[in-house]
């Protein structure tokens, strides 16, 4: 869909997390791209995620209290045709009256 004559896209994800004033303890929020496939019988839909998209992953490691942090991951040329969801893992519970919002967006350009 935004293929430019000349020239390759480039896709990153940015992972964008907030903290509320109670810091949500060690862990660490990584973000990325994954393909999607889906299956299932009569009256059933079962989406399954594939493999994070080599080097699209973003990670903010022990997020501090009351602060917003954003990272991103390299550029890659954006892959095969197919579907596609921007996910994350969090490598721990977060610490009781933590309140965390993760925000992750796919970024494209034409180099």
């Amino acid at each position: 869909d935004y293929a430019v004559n000349g020239l390759t896209t480039k896709v990153r994800v940015r992972l964008v997390v907030a903290c509320n004033a109670t810091a949500p303890g060690t862990q660490t929020f990584t973000g990325g791209l994954y393909p999607v496939t889906v299956a299932g019988g009569s009256s059933a839909f079962v989406p399954t995620l594939g493999s994070v998209v080599a080097n699209t992953t973003a990670a903010v490691v022990n997020p501090t209290l009351s602060t917003v942090q954003a990272v991103a991951s390299a550029d890659v040329t954006i892959p095969s045709d197919g579907a596609y969801c921007l996910g994350f893992t969090s490598s721990a519970t977060t610490a009781t009256n933590s309140f965390t919002k993760l925000y992750a967006h796919l970024q494209f350009r034409n180099v």
